[in-house]
């Protein structure tokens, strides 16, 4: 059940999810090069937003919120790392990294818009109502539930550090709940 949820899942937000820049190089150098312009563009957007938030908020959210990047910050690092581990020494693992680095960026800009504003999860609410109606006969909270034991990477501290500092910070700031919180995050992990 948990694979045709992931299934359908990737199906439904992959169309949005890398409707960014197409690299269109032939060599593996014109490929890192385009991955790494593709990163560069996504972690400068990503330290502008972060910038904007923090400014917003008060002293003690403030402080959380430095302490979840922080732990974002391991993660992505540790996480992308793994991605170029998996593939070394092939002329490929640089790029997977890039890639790795770049779509986990974008995923942590959409997280802080959703702080900052609590809009931009659009595609998990609709895919969360499909898939209730899909498999679990319209019960979201199931898919929630699920969703929020499918936990890619478990065994990853990072990964749980940043997701437990995260769903403090949206239970707070925008009062969602920390299952909802959980899913999400999983959902966007690897999608």
């Amino acid at each position: 059940m948990m694979k045709r949820l992931s299934i359908f899942a990737t199906l439904l937000i992959s169309f949005g999810a890398h409707a960014n820049s197409a690299c269109e190089g032939q060599t593996n150098s014109d490929l890192t090069s385009c991955a790494q312009a593709d990163f560069d563009q996504k972690d400068q957007e990503l330290n502008r937003i972060y910038n904007e938030l923090l400014k917003k908020l008060p002293p003690p959210q403030r402080q959380k919120f430095i302490e979840t990047q922080r732990a974002w910050i391991r993660y992505k690092e540790n996480y992308c790392q793994q991605a170029f581990n998996a593939t070394a020494p092939g002329s490929e693992a640089s790029i997977d990294k890039l890639s790795c680095l770049a779509s986990t960026t974008a995923s942590r800009t959409n997280e802080i818009h959703y702080l900052d504003s609590s809009t931009g999860t659009d595609s998990f609410r609709r895919s969360l109502t499909v898939m209730a109606n899909l498999y679990e006969g319209g019960d979201t909270t199931k898919v929630i539930s699920r969703l929020e034991k499918y936990t890619p990477g478990e065994n990853d501290s990072d990964w749980t550090k940043y997701v437990n500092l995260n769903c403090s910070m949206t239970a707070t700031k925008l009062k969602e709940e920390h299952d909802v919180c959980t899913a999400r995050l999983n959902f966007y992990k690897n999608w």
